[in-house]
This record gives structure tokens, sequence and C-alpha cells, in this order.
């Protein structure tokens, strides 16, 4: 169980909770692809990846611990992802999800469609990364409740060790490195790198 409190109910009603674990694409329904998918804003399809025969999600601090996401496909094939990304916390020696956090997608912009952030039902679909092809993903804001591009009811993540998780439409997970987000004496939230393993 996580130590971290719960946010109130109205926060995550309002938000939605992240159950990108447990989707899975219907059979009847055919995966888009990033120029495809309504989630990425602006239709970028993506930057070339290097050939490293993996599938790598990258976190990187920002300042006011805003979590930069890059979502890479370094294979020569296709693959096919959960739109919705998980965050995890490092509670002891284990990861556990973050349930308090909202919406966090494989997005490459925060432009709407018809006005609405995150349309219903899309977070769990499956969309295709092409091989060699890595995608800029909006930065996960380090925050309870609003996540990811706006920030109306959302609280400060409490100092941790946290990660990213993207899902395969198969089942896999690609876990990202961690980050280290940390408070303040004034309160003010502030990041620090994790210091190297000995």
């Amino acid at each position: 169980m996580s130590r971290f409190p719960m946010l109130s109910a109205f926060v995550l009603v309002a938000c939605g909770l992240s159950l990108a674990g447990a989707c899975r694409r219907n059979a009847d329904q055919e995966p888009t692809t990033p120029e495809e998918s309504s989630d990425q804003g602006d239709g970028v399809a993506g930057e070339p990846a290097p050939a490293t025969g993996q599938v790598e999600v990258t976190a990187e601090l920002r300042p006011g611990d805003q979590v930069a996401i890059t979502v890479a496909n370094g294979t020569d094939g296709r693959i096919e992802l959960v739109r919705a990304l998980s965050i995890e916390q490092l509670d002891g020696d284990e990861w556990v999800e973050l349930e308090a956090v909202g919406e966090v997608w494989v997005r490459t912009a925060c432009s709407p469609v018809d006005g609405v952030l995150y349309p219903e039902g899309q977070g769990h679909q499956c969309f295709e990364l092409p091989a060699r092809t890595q995608l800029e993903v909006s930065p996960w804001l380090g925050t309870f409740g609003d996540a990811q591009c706006a920030c109306e009811q959302c609280e400060r993540v409490p100092a941790g060790r946290y990660r990213i998780v993207a899902h395969g439409c198969e089942g896999q997970r690609f876990e990202s490195n961690p980050v280290a987000i940390r408070l303040r004496e004034d309160d003010e939230d502030a990041a620090e790198p994790l210091p190297e393993e000995e």
C-alpha cells in the first residue's frame, strides 16, 4: 500500500483514474497510428529513434518538478501501445502505481479534441508506434489529480522516487528510469538527480 494520502473524492471524479495496465484493444477495433491518433493534438508522427532493438521509456526532470517523457521504439518493427501511461512510486523496495494521479497519455501536444483534453475511452485504446520512431510526450506535471497539460485540480506529489510505465497491448511493460523529487525547506518543490548506485 502507498503511504501517501488519497486526494478528495471530487478530484478523483474530475480527473478519472489511469487504468492503463488493465486496458486492451477490442478485437474488432483497429489500432491507430500516431498520425491518426486524436490525442496527439498536433498530429506529429515522431522523430527518428536509434536502432537499440528495444522499446524504451525515458524520464527526465525539468524545473518545477515536471517530468519530460520520451517513448522510443528502437526495434525494426511496429509495436502497439496503450495510450495511457502509469506513474509508479517507490515504496520501500516495491514500486506501487499512484492511483490518485489523473490521466497521462502518450501525446505530443495538449490540444483538446472538441474542447475535451481526454476524450472518454480513448486512453484505453491502442496505437501503433512505427519502427525506429520516438515521441516526445507532454510531461507529467509531478502532481496528483490533474497530471498532464492542465493543473486546475491538482496537488504536488510528496518527495520520493517515481517512474513512468508504458503498456504494450499484449501485456508488456516498459519502465522508465527512476527520477527523484524532493521538497525544499521552504516547502517549494525542487528536483534533484538520483545518486549514482555503488
